[in-house]
């Protein structure tokens, strides 16, 4: 009964032999495939910091291209400002002008109805006038035959 122990025994040596020999072989596959999972990690973190740069130039040149609109609209509002002073100036000096016009409207309109009274005056001093020739030209008429029938002396 010791032959078949030794055979059994020398297997389970040859057994253990291979699993030790099989096992250096799984840890260098356990290495390899770590080592690739780290270049691979490596690779996307690579290609994660070239997207995020890539993503922050853009963003520089959009912030750029905002704030050279943003001073382009600030100059724009600064000039609408001053055009809206200057406006408002030429509104309040117009408004001035306007008020002087309708004061000399008002005193010329004064005047106007003062010559007006003066003239209608007039007429009726000239209407006077002319009554009072045409009533002593009447009597002239009237007188005038009388005298020239008259005998010379």
């Amino acid at each position: 009964m010791n032959a078949p122990d030794l055979d059994q025994a020398a297997d389970e040596a040859t057994r253990e032999n291979e699993s030790a020999a099989r096992q250096p072989a799984r840890e260098s596959d356990d290495v390899a495939a770590a080592l690739n999972l780290v270049s691979e990690t490596a690779e996307a973190i690579k290609a994660f910091e070239e997207q995020a740069a890539h993503a922050l130039m853009r963003a520089r040149e959009v912030a750029d291209a905002v704030r050279e609109e943003l001073d382009r609209a600030e100059q724009r509002a600064e000039r609408a400002e001053a055009m809206l002073g200057l406006a408002e100036t030429q509104v309040e000096q117009m408004s001035v002008a306007i008020e002087r016009a309708h004061q000399e409207i008002e005193v010329l309109q004064s005047q106007l109805d003062s010559k007006a009274a003066e003239l209608a005056a007039s007429e009726r001093r000239a209407d006077n006038a002319e009554d009072a020739i045409e009533g002593i030209l009447d009597v002239i008429r009237a007188r005038l035959p009388a005298k020239l029938n008259v005998p010379p002396e």
